[in-house]
C-alpha cells in the first residue's frame, strides 16, 4: 500500500516525518482495529499486539514508534481481519436486543466492511466463502452470497475524493472548542453535525447522508433534504473539504489532504456499477429488505468509530474559508497531540488484549462502545414500532462486563471461540455461522 497514491501531500519539503511514512507506508489509524486475523498460512493471529515491554498506558516514544512498525507489517502479514467490536459484539448484542440472526449479521457484516472495504465471510480456517462480484449476477452460487457486502470503497479511510475519512472521524463543528465528552456522544449537541447527520440517515429520518452533514436546512428549510452541493448540479466550483493532518509531533509536520466535494456521501464507485450514493445504496443489495439494517451497520461503525477516536475528534473542529477563486472551502485541522497516527495506533492496541483497569479514563473506550450500542440498538427498535427488549441499566453493566472478560484475551483464536462459545453458554445466542464450518 503506497502512502504516495494514498494522499496528496501539499508541502514542499521532506521532514524527518516524511521519511517514516515512506518507509512505514502509514495509513490513518483503524478505530478499533482489526485484531482478529489469517496470516498466509491461514492461521489466526491477534494482529493489533503491544509492542515487547510496552505495558498499557505507556506512552513513550519508543512505544509510539514499536506500535508503528507493528501496524505496518500487519498490512503485509494477513489476507483478512475482522474487528471484534464492530463484528462479534455488535451481532450479539444485535440479537440481545430483539433483533433476528439474520438481521443482526447484516448489521454487524456492513459495520465491519466500512473498514475493511468489504466484507466476505471467511470459516475459522482462513477459508472464503463466497465473493460479491460473483453472487452480484448469481446469488445462488452459494448460500453464503447475502452474507458478502459490496465495496464500500467511498468510506475507505484512504478515499480522499469522497471524504472516505469522516466516516472514521465525524468531524465535529466546535469553532469555539467547548469541552465534548466524546466517550458519550451527545446527538442533541450542535457539534456533533456529522454524526448525528448519519444517525438521521440511518433511522430513515433523511434520505441522503451528507459530508460534514450539511445540508441545506440551516438556510432553507424547503431544501432539508439536499446536502450542501447538491450531487447533480454542483456549479462550476463547488464548496470543498480540505483535511489538514499533522500526524506525529515527535518530528515536523507534514500536511496531507482531504479533497472531496461538501456533497452528498457517495458509498461505492466503479467502473461497472458507477457512482453509488448513499440514498442508492439499494442497487447494490443483493436483497432489498437488508437495506435498513446495512444503513444501522453503517452508523454503528461511525458512531463506535467516534468514541474510540473521540481524543482527536473531541478538540478538532472544521472551519469555513472563502479561497481566492470565491470558492466555499471547509478546512478540518487535526492540529493535536490526539490525532497523532502513532499515538492512534497505540491506544488501538490497548483496546483489545489487555486489562483495561490499568488505563487512563481518555483510553478506556470499548466500554462506552458497548453501552452506547445498547442504546442505539434500542433506539432503533422503539423509532421504528419494532418489538421492544427492555435491559435494565444492571442486564447493560452485566451484558458488558461479561462482553469484557472477551475483550482481555490476548490470544486471538481463543477470543474468537470464547465469542462463540461463552455467548452460547451466557445468552444461548447461536454463533456466527460461517465460524462453525469445518473443512
Amino acid at each position: 500500500m503506497n502512502s504516495s497514491n494514498s494522499y496528496k501531500v501539499i508541502i514542499n519539503y521532506l521532514s524527518k516525518l516524511t521519511l517514516l511514512i515512506f518507509c512505514f507506508n502509514l495509513s490513518p489509524a483503524d478505530a478499533f482495529g482489526e485484531d482478529v486475523c489469517w496470516n498466509q498460512d491461514l492461521n489466526i493471529e491477534h494482529c493489533l499486539p503491544l509492542p515487547e515491554n510496552c505495558l498499557p498506558g505507556d506512552e513513550s516514544t519508543a512505544c509510539q514508534i514499536a506500535m508503528i512498525k507493528i501496524q505496518t507489517n500487519a498490512w503485509n502479514a494477513y489476507i483478512n481481519g475482522t474487528s471484534s467490536v464492530h463484528l462479534e459484539a455488535t451481532y450479539y448484542l444485535a440479537m440481545l436486543l430483539g433483533f433476528t440472526q439474520h438481521e443482526s449479521l447484516i448489521i454487524a457484516i456492513y459495520n465491519q466492511a466500512v473498514d475493511s472495504g468489504d466484507f466476505v465471510p471467511y470459516t475459522r480456517q482462513g477459508k472464503e466463502l463466497a465473493v460479491f462480484n460473483e453472487c452480484f449476477y448469481a446469488p445462488e452460487l452459494s448460500e453464503w452470497c447475502r452474507y458478502t457486502t459490496p465495496p464500500l470503497n467511498g468510506l475507505d479511510r484512504f478515499a480522499e475524493e469522497t471524504a472516505g475519512t469522516l466516516a472514521h472521524f465525524p468531524i465535529l463543528n466546535n469553532p469555539n472548542m467547548e469541552p465534548i465528552n466524546g466517550l458519550k456522544p451527545d446527538l442533541s449537541l450542535t457539534q456533533e453535525q456529522t454524526l448525528n447527520d448519519w444517525h438521521k440517515w440511518a433511522f430513515d429520518i433523511k434520505p441522503k447522508a451528507c459530508v460534514l452533514g450539511l445540508n441545506h436546512s440551516e438556510f432553507n428549510m424547503i431544501f432539508q433534504d439536499l446536502c450542501y452541493v447538491d450531487e447533480n448540479n454542483p456549479g462550476p466550483l463547488p464548496a470543498k473539504v480540505y483535511g489538514v493532518y499533522i500526524p506525529y509531533p515527535i518530528f515536523e509536520s507534514i500536511e496531507i489532504l482531504i479533497d472531496s466535494p461538501v456533497t452528498q456521501q457517495i458509498l461505492h464507485q466503479s467502473a461497472e456499477h458507477g457512482t453509488i450514493y448513499s440514498d442508492q445504496l439499494e442497487q447494490l443489495l443483493l436483497a432489498h429488505d437488508d437495506l435498513p439494517f446495512a444503513k444501522l451497520g453503517i452508523y454503528l461503525h461511525t458512531l463506535q468509530d467516534r468514541i474510540s477516536h473521540h481524543n482527536c475528534l473531541d478538540v478538532t473542529t472544521y472551519r469555513s474559508v472563502i479561497s481566492d477563486r470565491y470558492r466555499e472551502i471547509f478546512e478540518i485541522d487535526f492540529d493535536s497531540d490526539g490525532c497523532s497516527y502513532a499515538l492512534h495506533y497505540l491506544w488501538h492496541a490497548w483496546e483489545i488484549g489487555v486489562n483495561f483497569d490499568s488505563l487512563p479514563e481518555k483510553n478506556k473506550t470499548v466500554e462506552p462502545a458497548l453501552y452506547e450500542t445498547i442504546a442505539t440498538l434500542q433506539e432503533y427498535r422503539e423509532h421504528h414500532h419494532l418489538p421492544l427488549i427492555n435491559i435494565s441499566s444492571e442486564q447493560a453493566d452485566e451484558i458488558v462486563n461479561f462482553m469484557l472478560n472477551i475483550f482481555k484475551l490476548t490470544d486471538a483464536a481463543e477470543r474468537q471461540e470464547q465469542w462463540m462459545i461463552a455467548m452460547a453458554e451466557q445468552y444461548q445466542l447461536p454463533p456466527i455461522p460461517w465460524y462453525l464450518i469445518e473443512e
